[in-house]
């Protein structure tokens, strides 16, 4: 039985995509991917076809590498399933000061509308050689540190108000049309310009006013606005109609109150509408009885939870959301020394929840690679250095870490959508409601929270479950088949390995009928690190 109202939806999509003006071709045209704001998925701008975004995260990609280095790290990137690279074109380290590899500053005079030509032709065969590989580059045009201090405070500065901004974001759009840009730079909408300097303050005197140690909170929603309309007539000009995100930080100011950081919470009403949403669910796994706990000015998103986020957003955002900054593998949680490392199982976890409970995608970054940092006995000459930062070690080495597991294992998770239709993309849905837990357990597995959290998601034909720790559950044959619009067709279960992307029997290689209630039991179960992917499927394909 088909699904006519979803054939509809789809067939609508199509439509509205294949009767747009085809933009003017540009080197990455084959890569430049859109949105609507009525549906939950991206699409590529060319054919239409499903995008599920896949990306990596080297901030430093236009600042620090060379050519030889980009090609490196673009080839183990493409190999391992990635299709797109968040890079920023003003450095957080130090911009005005500090050149790309080949001697070039972005802007000169610090002014940033005063582009150097050589350091944006660098930027220029980047954005063409990632697409020669199959990969889109997310550009942020700036770290948020030169609109509102950032986590520099005090001891930074800034670069942007209004009017330049719109003319940067301009420029951007006009040089690089079709190639996705996300503002907010690890930044909020609204900040003061001493909020690391204000916790470290507080820090010394935990029984003072921690608001007394806050400046005044200043909004910088409209320098944002300026510059997205700057890149959207920008782009508009080469017949593009720019993808525009918004990447806010954690932890925000929470007293006296600010919204919540999602983008849509900064970029809304008269600022216009953003293309996708996105939250950062950052590195930290807020401690309750820490001495930070008591700094109430500032809340952490806890990043072990950023379902909750992905849930959230799409109640208040009815186009595409994502997670585009979880914990980085290698780093510490809060980037403090003295508490555990994120490791590859961590990583994971950061992906599946999200995914399943409706996010378009992910984001992957580990330490070293963020940063491009390379340890001294390794770099062409001295003057190319830069100290490592956030708690990384001075032996590490993007070059090797570009290895660690956790990067082959996110392009797992793309692999595994990578065979679904138009149609089945556009019908992805949350669907928590068809699991239970099992009978005489002493546990309701549905009350896990964290890493423990058991997610589910549907499309015609296919049910997915996502088991944090391996723990079984009761899955509801005659719901998912309902849903599927063929009740008590016969359907085949797997367990999908999200470590290795081995397939596992689950119960019965042998085909079953979707009916009543199925006990499903992982392989193997016991923790963090026994996390595991079930997939139904329908075993008869049935016109579609």
């Amino acid at each position: 039985m088909v699904n006519l109202s979803f054939l509809l939806t789809a067939a609508a999509l199509v439509t509205s995509v294949l009767t747009k003006a085809i933009p003017k071709n540009v080197p990455w045209f084959n890569v430049a991917i859109s949105s609507s704001p009525d549906t939950r998925y991206l699409y590529h701008t060319k054919t239409g076809d499903p995008f599920f975004w896949i990306a990596d995260t080297n901030w430093e990609l236009f600042h620090k590498l060379n050519r030889t280095d980009v090609d490196l790290y673009l080839a183990d990137r493409t190999a391992k399933g990635f299709n797109v690279m968040q890079a920023v074109i003003l450095s957080k380290y130090n911009v005005t000061e500090i050149p790309n590899f080949y001697g070039d500053l972005a802007i000169n005079n610090k002014d940033v509308t005063k582009p150097n030509e050589g350091y944006f032709s660098h930027v220029d065969w980047i954005v063409s050689r990632a697409a020669e590989y199959g990969i889109t580059i997310c550009m942020l045009p700036t770290w948020g540190r030169y609109v509102n201090w950032g986590w520099y405070g005090t001891s930074g500065y800034t670069l942007f108000n209004e009017e330049n901004a719109e003319w940067f974001g301009r420029y951007l759009g006009q040089r690089y049309p079709g190639v996705p840009k996300m503002m907010g730079g690890d930044s909020n909408g609204f900040w003061a310009d001493n909020v690391p300097q204000a916790r470290a303050e507080w820090r010394e005197n935990p029984s003072s006013d921690p608001q007394s140690h806050l400046h005044a909170i200043q909004d910088t929603r409209s320098i944002w606005a300026a510059m997205m309309k700057g890149i959207k007539e920008g782009e508009a000009g080469h017949g593009y109609n720019a993808f525009v995100t918004f990447q806010p930080t954690s932890p925000w100011i929470s007293d006296p109150p600010t919204p919540f950081p999602w983008g849509h919470n900064y970029i809304n009403g008269s600022y216009g509408t953003i293309s996708m949403d996105a939250v950062q669910s950052g590195h930290e796994s807020p401690d309750p009885n820490g001495i930070d706990a008591r700094f109430t000015v500032l809340t952490s998103w806890d990043s072990r939870k950023n379902y909750e986020s992905i849930i959230n957003m799409r109640e208040e955002f009815t186009g595409p959301v994502m997670d585009v900054k979880n914990h980085y593998e290698g780093a510490n949680d809060s980037f403090n020394t003295s508490k555990p490392v994120w490791n590859v199982s961590d990583v994971r976890h950061g992906f599946y929840p999200a995914v399943l409970s409706g996010a378009c995608g992910i984001t992957y970054g580990s330490l070293p690679v963020q940063q491009s940092y390379e340890n001294i006995s390794l770099i062409a000459s001295p003057e190319h250095f830069m100290e490592p930062q956030l708690g990384l070690s001075e032996n590490a080495s993007w070059h090797e870490a570009i290895h660690w597991p956790g990067a082959k294992q996110t392009g797992y998770v793309g692999k595994l959508f990578s065979s679904l239709s138009r149609e089945q993309v556009n019908q992805l849905k949350p669907a928590r409601g068809y699991i239970s837990p099992v009978n005489g357990s002493t546990e309701d597995v549905m009350s896990f929270e964290g890493d423990r959290y058991i997610a589910g998601m549907i499309t015609y034909g296919q049910y997915w479950v996502y088991t944090g720790w391996g723990d079984e559950f009761n899955v509801d044959l005659d719901a998912v088949s309902t849903e599927w619009g063929s009740i008590g067709i016969s359907g085949i279960a797997q367990w999908f390995d999200p470590r290795t992307a081995e397939m596992h029997a689950a119960s019965s290689k042998k085909p079953f009928p979707a009916r009543g209630k199925k006990t499903l039991t992982p392989p193997t179960s016991g923790g963090v690190d026994f996390d595991w992917l079930l997939i139904i499927k329908i075993s008869e394909q049935k016109c579609h």
